[in-house]
């Protein structure tokens, strides 16, 4: 994520960074799930998928256009997800930070750099 967030500063692109910052109860994704949002309404990564997914896209576009951030708090119930099947019944709140590759491409490349897994194991004989 933080790769894409690196190379859309490169190519000048504008894109919104959303952020999974709670979860209460049962939800689709965990805490610190990240997706960006295109002005072509593309969209890398996942917040949850469904409802959840559009609603946040929705929200991400505006701020794009206005340029402010939002914060948004969504209840997985019937009434919310009952088209899509989207019925965890937990609670998701979230933040979408427009023009986050503004931070610029250095800073997002060096976030990609330490986020990188590294395994490490030790043989044990027991």
């Amino acid at each position: 994520m933080f790769q894409a967030l690196a190379d859309a500063a490169h190519r000048g692109e504008n894109v919104a960074l959303g952020i999974i910052t709670g979860v209460k109860g049962s939800s689709p994704q965990k805490l610190g799930a990240k997706a960006l949002f295109y002005p072509d309404r593309k969209i890398k990564g996942t917040l949850g998928g469904g409802c959840l997914e559009a609603e946040a896209q929705r929200l991400a576009l505006q701020s794009l256009r206005d340029g402010k951030p939002q914060t948004f708090e969504l209840v997985l119930d019937h009434d919310f997800g009952w088209d899509d099947g989207l019925i965890c019944g937990g609670k998701v709140l979230g933040v979408i930070l427009p023009n986050a590759q503004q931070l610029g491409e250095k800073f997002w490349s060096e976030l990609a750099a330490r986020s990188e897994t590294k395994s490490f194991f030790t043989p044990h004989d027991f």
